[in-house]
């Protein structure tokens, strides 16, 4: 007779044992990894955010420190425009007679972009914000030359800006007919 009996397999209570000692893991793992893929998604949210708010910026003062002519008057023949409405950047090309949306509904990702503008001699303060839905925002703010007006270029002339809160600007980027040599 053989005392010695084989075993194949796994008893009852080794499994059970083995199957609380991985759901206690799991447990503790899991809260870590749900964390962590928050805390991914808020640095994507604010990437976002930083991109929309740094091209917008960028697409400011690309045009206004070129330009001959800065005005709030909208009411100027043969000016550009840009504005904000209803947190998106819309622009008016110079002789054009509708504002069209710069980017895209996609390009904000749900974002609400803020724009404000002031002048100080031949320097102007940009001022570009973006809030996401849950609260958080970028802001992106510095100042810069109007290279044209602080040349003293003929024809070159920003009397008549007042600060806007709007982001709303106009603009002509080349001589008037008048102006040209």
């Amino acid at each position: 007779m053989n005392r010695f009996r084989q075993t194949r397999g796994f008893t009852l209570v080794e499994t059970v044992v083995t199957l609380a000692i991985l759901a206690i893991f799991l447990a503790a793992t899991g809260g870590i990894l749900l964390s962590s893929m928050d805390i991914f998604s808020r640095a994507a949210s604010q990437n976002e955010m930083k991109m929309a708010g740094d091209a917008v910026y960028s697409y400011y003062e690309n045009i206004l420190s070129c330009a001959m002519t800065v005005t709030s008057d909208a009411d100027v023949q043969e000016t550009g425009g840009l504005k904000v409405r209803e947190g998106t950047l819309y622009y008016c090309p110079p002789g054009g007679d509708t504002f069209s949306d710069v980017y895209g509904e996609d390009f904000y990702h749900g974002c609400t972009l803020g724009v404000s503008l002031s002048l100080s001699g031949v320097t102007m303060t940009l001022t570009v914000t973006v809030t996401n839905a849950n609260g958080a925002s970028y802001e992106k703010a510095s100042v810069f030359k109007l290279l044209n007006i602080a040349a003293g270029v003929p024809g070159a002339d920003a009397s008549g800006f007042t600060a806007s809160d709007t982001g709303e600007v106009y603009f002509t980027l080349e001589p008037t007919a008048a102006e040209a040599p």
